[in-house]
Parts: structure tokens; sequence; C-alpha cells
């Protein structure tokens, strides 16, 4: 009943006494009318009537003790639907008006101590309010004790001898702070009453003042805020201090606290003297104001665009749901602008929707206009308004809205035109430009390569020109070589190894036997990490012929990117990317001479060298890829001068093959095997055989051959020959070609035809190869291996005769060659040498030729067939016809008149050969060394007296490649074990036996064999047995006593071997 007083009393002395004020002036203004008297004098009684009423209101509230509470100011503006004003006229009551000061009191306080006067007010800006004095949170709260509160107040009055003149005061409750709640201190502000009326929280029984009368207002009670409340007691309290002068001064401090008795620490609720149970007309108001805000629906009316805010629904709406209003009061806005813009003339809003929306705005979610459009009550009707397409331009404005939205509209419709015009036409500048610097960036990536690659080779150029020119001194002084077996293979060749890639390129570790020539330091590059044993194998070598110093020249350095590139990719590639291995030869070539010594030069062994500094002893890619494959060497052999087989060469496409092929079959009727050879094919992988007598037409071309006689190399009389054989060839080829390595070209190959799958191999754009001759009755196939010095020279390092099997593949050789006199081979190696150097190649040559039975290629030539038929010979009458090479001994058709024996150069290799290698492990374990005069290779031997030392004959054979996978299983102790238990070991004082080619690891199951014998039958003889005896031990050990061969190659090589020894 006492909370709603203020707002009662507000209502009785504001609204009625006002208004009646206001009628008693207009009536002053005509004194003549009697009848106004006499109105005038009812308004009189009236007026008195609510005064006196006022002030019994008020002698009840002072018959109470009196409270002043802390009223801070806070109040938020009320919601208003006028339009928006300034920043000024926007601000609240409380923050644009500063209280009104009251007169200074003149009056003598009620204590007789002059201490308790007030003291004057201080000057300057700080006069009226000091700073706050903030306390730490963690600081334990002072008890607010009344005589603490009372000693803390402002310093205008001095209060300590008031606590012990007063009589017994009544303490309101005290509101004890949560220690853990921070505390702070509110400014203090001083009035002219000399006291702080927000800190003061003293009961103090005094007499009841003056009455009180509230000033007029023009706002209702309801629709008072605190600010409001605090404006009233402003105004008593200017009241009180303008009666002082006439003899209230005492009470004008009291008078504040009666009219502010009742209102909380906000400023909210009843003063006392509304709260007085004989003001009905009050108690009506309160209970009304109390009944709507328990039963309203709290809905809030927009009508043509304005919230009606004097409603007494919106009052109680705003005060039911004051701690949410400021969310409220923007969601209500928004409201407002929607329907002042659609014209919608009535609009039902729901206060409880629109406070559950702000709730909701409040955790951060936005509210859209849907959303806010649901809680409209009456939506039948003021929906429908919202969805007209043209509402929103009904207003007095909306001509002017209409035209502005069309102009809008057009404008977006046009800027977005240009936008996406303008888009694709960057999307199209950047596109091109993109594409244009990509050009511009790939053809100066592609002018840096070709500047880096010309650098190099002009680089290059300079070093290999000083090693010309230091040549005859770097031989002659100590040196270091670096020996570097790569290779560089295209995917073809690579497939058409007999062994894999990693093996080949380490199947030359004798290399480092040149460790035995005096002042020679040498460092092997390998491409894997080289075991204990193996490496110790060839050390032993070394220490057998007398080599001193072997760990401090020899250096084996394995690349630390092996391990992390494909395994095709060549050992000089994987040695440029390996910085700690390129820094371990650098620091071991420093202050010697030094140069490379490659396998087949490509180029990565060409940027080695210039990265490394040092030379290459080889010929440079480019010749190499001129002269080093099948087609190059016979180009390389025709500069010479050299008869070589006849050919052609260079050939690319299938009909290049068919028109080579007919023009060849066609000039030489009396050839009847033609060979087919990949350019870079390796190990016989490459070949297929073709035999002419399978053509229907082949005895009509020896008739053709005979008539003509000298005359048939005409080509007009070939004409007919030519087309009779073309429109056979393709079907006899693809009927009777023997492809000798079928699985190769099949392993991946649509095609279920072995030509046609060759034929694709031989026709790619990185192989391409040639047709060659095979001579009537073969011999023997010698090779030698020469060494073009930088300064021309030319040195014959080795020369064998090779083994071939019935595919025409070397599967090892016979050393020294005894086919060909030894001083027409060391003519034939200076003519070679000589015309290569002329092209710029240096370096090591490995030059093969064939040598054949001239009596028998002549008489094929005459149309008379010789005495043995070749016909379509199979693989053992082939291998027959190359071994009987051994033992044929006889003149030379080069140089002079054809004689017993022929010969054709048919192929080389520009790189160290695996021949060599064998060669330099035969010296190395007999000291022996080869004859100029009779081209024999002689060792020396003591008697068995060991008195005297001869000199005899000793011939090397050896087998490149022997492979079971029972090996897998051995180390060398258990090889060397079984050999010497099956009598198969090396004699050092007859300087014969057998000896082991050790290439790699045993997990490739891999080996070669040499033997040394008195004579080509001995050496053979010793390799036979020693062949036979470990392939039976092998098979037995692989099939556990039941006799099972296996796999490998141990039973090709015993039958070639047996077809050699007859």
């Amino acid at each position: 009943m006492t909370s709603h007083h203020v707002r009662d009393i507000g209502v009785i002395l504001q609204e009625v006494e006002h208004e009646l004020a206001s009628l008693r002036e207009q009536l002053s203004t005509n004194a003549d009318d009697p009848a106004l008297h006499s109105l005038d004098a009812v308004l009189s009684r009236a007026q008195a009537d609510l005064a006196s009423k006022a002030e019994l209101v008020l002698q009840a509230a002072t018959q109470q003790p009196t409270v002043l509470p802390l009223v801070p100011h806070r109040a938020g503006p009320p919601l208003s639907h006028r339009r928006p004003q300034s920043a000024s006229a926007r601000r609240p009551a409380t923050a644009t008006r500063r209280p009104r000061t009251l007169p200074p009191l003149t009056a003598p306080l009620p204590l007789d101590d002059r201490k308790l006067q007030a003291r004057p007010p201080r000057s300057g800006p700080s006069s009226s309010r000091r700073p706050p004095r903030k306390r730490p949170s963690s600081a334990r709260p002072r008890p607010t004790t009344g005589r603490a509160r009372l000693r803390d107040g402002p310093p205008r009055a001095d209060n300590s001898q008031v606590l012990g003149a007063l009589k017994p005061v009544a303490q309101s409750k005290l509101h004890l702070h949560d220690p853990a709640e921070k505390h702070v201190r509110r400014p203090v502000l001083l009035d002219a009453l000399g006291f702080n009326r927000f800190a003061l929280r003293l009961d103090l029984e005094t007499q009841a003042g003056p009455k009180y009368v509230p000033p007029p207002s023009a706002k209702p009670s309801s629709m008072r805020t605190p600010a409001d409340n605090i404006v009233l007691a402003e105004s008593a309290a200017a009241e009180a201090a303008s009666s002082a002068s006439r003899g209230s001064a005492r009470q004008a401090p009291l008078q504040v606290a009666s009219v502010l008795q009742g209102l909380d620490e906000a400023g909210n609720g009843d003063p006392e003297w509304a709260r007085d149970p004989s003001n009905a007309a009050a108690n009506e108001i309160r209970k009304f104001a109390e009944l709507m805000d328990e039963y309203s629906l709290h809905q809030v009316l927009i009508r043509n665009g304005r919230i009606l805010t004097t409603t007494p629904e919106f009052a109680s709406f705003e005060r039911s749901f004051a701690h949410e209003w400021g969310g409220i009061r923007a969601l209500l806005l928004r409201l407002e602008a929607l329907c002042a813009r659609f014209c919608v003339k009535l609009a039902i809003i729901d206060g409880k929707g629109v406070a559950e929306l702000a709730m909701v705005s409040k955790a951060g979610i936005d509210i859209d206009n849907e959303r806010l459009l649901e809680t409209i009550v009456n939506a039948e009707d003021v929906l429908d308004l919202f969805k007209l397409p043209g509402r929103r331009f009904a207003g007095a404005n909306g001509v002017a809205a209409a035209a502005t939205a069309i102009q809008a509209a057009f404008r977006m419709w046009r800027t977005r035109r240009q936008y996406v015009l303008f888009k694709a036409f960057l999307t199209s500048v950047v596109r091109i430009q993109r594409v244009w610097r990509s050009r511009l960036e790939h053809m100066h990536t592609r002018e840096r390569i070709a500047k880096a690659r010309a650098d190099r080779e002009a680089a290059y150029e300079v070093i290999q020109t000083q090693f010309s020119v230091d040549w005859p001194h770097i031989r002659s002084s100590p040196r270091t070589v670096v020996h570097l077996p790569s290779l560089a293979l295209a995917r073809d060749a690579r497939d058409a190894l007999p062994i894999d890639l990693e093996t080949a390129q380490n199947s030359q570790m004798a290399r480092v036997l040149d460790l035995m020539e005096d002042g020679v330091n040498v460092i092997y590059v390998a491409p894997f990490s080289i075991p204990d044993d193996l490496r110790d194998y060839y050390v032993q070598m070394l220490e057998l012929r007398g080599v001193r110093g072997i760990a401090k020249r020899l250096k084996f350095v394995v690349p630390e990117a092996v391990d992390k590139l494909p395994s095709w990719v060549p050992l000089s590639l994987a040695l440029r990317s390996s910085p700690k291995a390129l820094r371990r030869i650098r620091n071991f070539i420093a202050g010697r001479a030094a140069y490379i010594v490659p396998s087949a030069a490509c180029d990565d062994d060409m940027h080695l060298a210039v990265t490394l500094g040092i030379p290459l002893l080889g010929a440079t890619p480019a010749l190499r890829a001129k002269y080093g494959t099948k087609s190059g060497a016979q180009r390389l052999f025709h500069s010479t001068g050299l008869t070589a087989a006849p050919c052609r060469g260079d050939l690319y496409t299938p009909a290049q093959v068919e028109d080579a092929l007919t023009e060849l079959i066609a000039a030489f009727v009396h050839v009847r095997q033609w060979l087919f050879k990949t350019n870079h094919g390796m190990g016989g992988r490459g070949h297929a055989l073709f035999c002419t007598d399978t053509l229907p037409c082949y005895p009509l071309l020896l008739a053709e051959r005979a008539k003509y006689g000298d005359g048939w190399f005409a080509e007009f009389h070939q004409v007919t020959v030519r087309k009779r054989v073309r429109a056979e060839l393709r079907e006899a080829l693809e009927a009777t070609i023997q492809v000798m390595a079928p699985a190769v070209y099949m392993r991946g190959s649509s095609t279920t035809s072995p030509w046609h799958a060759y034929l694709a191999a031989f026709c790619s754009a990185d192989a391409g190869g040639l047709i060659e001759a095979v001579p009537e009755r073969m011999l023997a196939s010698p090779s030698i291996s020469i060494l073009i010095e930088p300064d021309g020279k030319t040195r014959l390092l080795a020369a064998h005769d090779q083994i071939l099997t019935g595919s025409y593949a070397v599967a090892g050789g016979v050393y020294p060659q005894t086919s060909v006199v030894a001083d027409q081979l060391v003519q034939v190696a200076e003519v070679i040498g000589s015309a290569a150097f002329q092209l710029s190649v240096m370096g090591h040559v490995k030059v093969d030729f064939v040598v054949f039975d001239a009596a028998a290629q002549e008489a094929a030539a005459a149309g008379a067939r010789p005495a043995e038929t070749p016909g379509k010979r199979d693989g053992s009458s082939r291998a027959s016809s190359a071994a009987s090479a051994i033992s044929a001994v006889g003149g030379s058709s080069i140089g002079g008149a054809p004689q017993q024996v022929g010969i054709w150069a048919i192929d080389l290799s520009l790189g160290y050969s695996d021949a060599l290698c064998v060669v330099s492990m035969a010296r190395a374990m007999t000291a022996g060394y080869l004859s100029t005069t009779t081209g024999k290779f002689m060792v020396r031997t003591k008697r068995p007296d060991k008195k005297r030392v001869i000199k005899s004959a000793r011939t090397v054979v050896w087998l490149d490649h022997l492979v079971h996978p029972e090996l897998a299983t051995m180390n060398y102790a258990v090889l060397f074990g079984v050999c010497r238990e099956l009598g198969v070991a090396w004699s050092p004082s007859e300087m014969a036996g057998l000896v082991l080619v050790l290439k790699d690891s045993w997990t490739k199951g891999l080996m070669g064999l040499i033997s040394v014998g008195n004579s080509v039958g001995d050496a053979l003889g010793i390799l036979h047995m020693a062949v036979r005896q470990l392939f039976a031990h092998l098979m037995t050990e692989a099939s556990g006593g039941r006799g099972r061969t296996g796999e490998g190659n141990f039973g090709v090589i015993l039958g070639l071997l047996k077809s050699l020894a007859v």
C-alpha cells in the first residue's frame, strides 16, 4: 500500500491543483462579472481542500522515522513516437538537467556549536564533484554504521557534535555487501543544503515541518520515471529552502527526507506521504496500476506509424519490463518504422512477444523482420499490407519514394550489368595475362636453361682443352682417377638388359685394379654400399701384386641420394644430388691431377665434371648420341674406310624398315640372313633374325641375279624383283622372323604377335635401329678395346674373341684373340682411333668385328651354294658356327687381296667395357702381359726346382653372368669352400685355375667366372668342369637331393661350353 503513494499524490496535487490554478488565472482576467466571483470562490475552496488533504498526508508521513536512501541518477529516456532529435535532445532528464541549487540557509542551525555551520562552497570546477576513491576488490568493506556514515559525510558540515545530542535514532535495515563483491564507491554529490542526500542513511526523529505540496507536472504518476521522482524531491527541497527564510530553515533538510522517505536506492517506489490510508483516491489509482501490471495483455498500439505511449497499458508494459526495456525499445522502433513505411493504420503488437525477442537478441542472435512481424496480433489485417508491392509508396512522400526506388533499381541493374561486363573483361584480361606471363616465364626459363647449358658447355670445353694440353704431364705424374660406372639408358634399353641396372652399373668393380699402376689413386663411385667381404676380395688381389698403401689410395664413395631416388636414375645424377659425397671427392683429389673415367658419358657426367672442376676422359654426350649407337657406328666405319657389313641404319618407321629390307634383299641376294638391331640394345635383347630363303620368290631372285651377273647392281634390273619382294615381305616377316627376346617386348604390349611388339619398340622415337647382313659362314667375332688419349694417341688395351650365343648375344670371351693377325688389329685400332679423334672422340672405345669364311661368301655371291647350307639355322648351329672361331687362324682382307677369311666391322661402343675389366683381373692374378710381336698373353712361372723363372703363354676364358637363385643363400666363405672341395681353385704357382668375378652382394645370386689355362682347350676344360660341378651342387642344394634343375642360366651356359669344346 505504501509503494505507490508518490504517483497517487502526484495525480491529485499535480493534475487537479494545476488545472484549478490555471482556471483561476483565466478568471482573474475578467473580475467585473459576479458569477465569476462565485466560481472563483468555489475553486478557492476546492484548492484549499486539496491543500488540506495534502497537509494531512504529509503530517502522517512525518510522524514516522525518516530514511534518506541513496538515490543514483539513472533513468532511461521514455519511449517516444517523435522523430530522432539531436544528441542533446535525446539525453535523459538526469543527464541534461542539473539539480536546481537551493538558496543558502541563513537561519541558525539547531545546534549551538559553530563547527556545525555549513562551510562555504569551494570555488573551481571541482567544487561540486570529487573523484571517487576506488577500493581494491580484495579489500574488506568497512562496517556501515550510523556513526561511520555520518562521519564520512560531505566536508561542508561537521556532524561530530550531533551524535551525542541527538535523540534515539530509528535506523533502517542495513544492506551488508558481499565480501566477494567488488565495491564501487559512488561519487559524492553536494547540495546547497550542506549534506549529501545520496549518502546519508540515518533516520533522525524530528518534528514535522511545513506541508509538502508537490509541484505541478504534466505527467501522471503512472508515467513518471525514477528521474522524475528525483526532480520532485529537488522541487520540494527548493520549497523548503524558500520557507527557511520565513522561519522554517531548521526543518529544511528534514523536508527533503520526508519527500524522499519510501524510495529505494534507484529512486523507485512511493514516498511515505503517498501511503496514507485516508487518501482513498490515491489508493484506488495504485490498485488500478497493480491490476494493469498483473492482468494486462501488454499490447502496444501503433497508429498511423506512431506508437501510442500515453496509454495505461503501455505504461504498465514499460513498468513490467523495465529490466529489458533497452532491447524492447529498439524492436518497437523497428516495428514503428515498418508500419510507417507501409502506411499501416493500426497495428497491435504483442508486448510479451517483443520482450521474448529482446531476450533472444540479447543472446547475440539477429532478429529479422519476419520474426518481428510475427508479434503483430492483428496479423490477418496487417500482414497483407506488407506483401503489396507498391504499398510502401502509398504515404505522403510515396511518389518521391517510388521515384527513388525506381532510380535505385535502374542504377543497380546498370551497375550490375557493368560489373558483369567488367568481371568478364577482368577475367579475360587475367587469363590472357596469366597465359602470357606463363609463356614469358617458360621462355625465360628456357633461356636460363640454355644459358646455363651454354655456360656449362663453355666451361667444359675449357676444362677439356686444358686437359689435352696437360695430358702428357698428367700421364707421367701422380694422379687420381675417379671411376664412375654410370649408365644413362632409355627405358627400352633398360628393359633389354640381362641384369638389373644397379648390378649392371657395379659389374665393373675390377676398375679398382688400376691401383697397380704406380702413382695412381682410385676413387670408385658405387651404386650401393659395398659389403666388406666384397671389398676385401679385390683388396687381396692388389695385395697379391704387392700394392702398398691401399687404404689411403683407394676410396669407395656411395652417394647418399641413391636410396632416395628411383632405381632407374643414373649413378652420375645421384652423385650430383649428394653434396656430402661430392665434398669427400673434392677433399680426396685436392692438390693432385684428377680426371673422371665414365662408362658411357651423358649430360650428367659432363655436368659433374664441371661441378668438380676436373676433366672427363670420354666422348661428349653429343658425340656419343651420334656415334655410340648401332647406326652411328656404321657412319663412323664408313668415314674411316673400314669394310663394314652391308646394312641400312637410322630406321624409325615400319615403312622405312620394309623399304630398307627390300632394297637389301634385292641388292645382296647371296645374303641369306638379316639381323635387326635396336640402336640401344644390350646383351642381344634387341636382336631379331630374318631368313630370306623363307620368301616364296627367293628362287626367282637367285635366277635373276645369275642372269644379269655384274650388271645386277643397276637399279632398273631390280625394279621387278623389288616389287615382288615387297609384296611378300610383310607376310613373311610376321610368319618367320625370330625375335631373340620376345618376353622383353611382350611385357605390357596389347598385341599377341612378338614381331608387332618388337617392331613397335624398334620404331619408337628414342630407339630406332638398323638391319645388318649376317655372313654366310661366321668364324669368329673379335673385339678390341682401345684408349684414345686427349693428345690424339691411340693405345690398344686388349683384344679378345667374343663368345656368342645362339641369339648373337655376348656370353663371354677368350683372351687374347686368335682369329686375326695381331699386327693387323693394331693397324685397325690406329685407323679407328685417328678417325675418331678427328671427330673429337676420345676415351675408351670398344670395336666389334666379325670374321667369316671368304671362300664360302664368294661362292654364295656367285650363285653356288657352299658345302654347308645354313638354311634356317637354329640356336645350336649358330652357336657352333660362332664357336669355330676359337681355332680359326688366317689372313684378312684388310689392306690387301682377299685371302682365306674376311672381316667386317659391325659395332662400336664409346665407354669402358666389361671385357677390359676382366682382362685387368687376369693381369692382376697372373702378372702377365701381352706380347706385341706374337700377340700372346705371357706369364712368368718358376720351374719345380725354383731356380729359374720361365715365360709361358696363357689363355683366359670367361663368362660374364652366371645366375642361380641358390647362390643368394651362400656367402663368399661357403662358396670358396665349395670350390676348393670340388677341386676348382686358383694355383698361384702355376698361374692357372679359376677366378670368381664378384659383382654384387649375394642377394642377386649373380657372379662371373674366369678360367686361366695353358691353351684355349685347357681353359675351356677348366671352365666347363667348374660350371658343371658347381651347377650340380647348387641343383642338389636347391632340390634337397632330388636332382631338380631349378632356375638360372647354368643349363644354357653348359650347352654353350659343350659346343665350344667340340
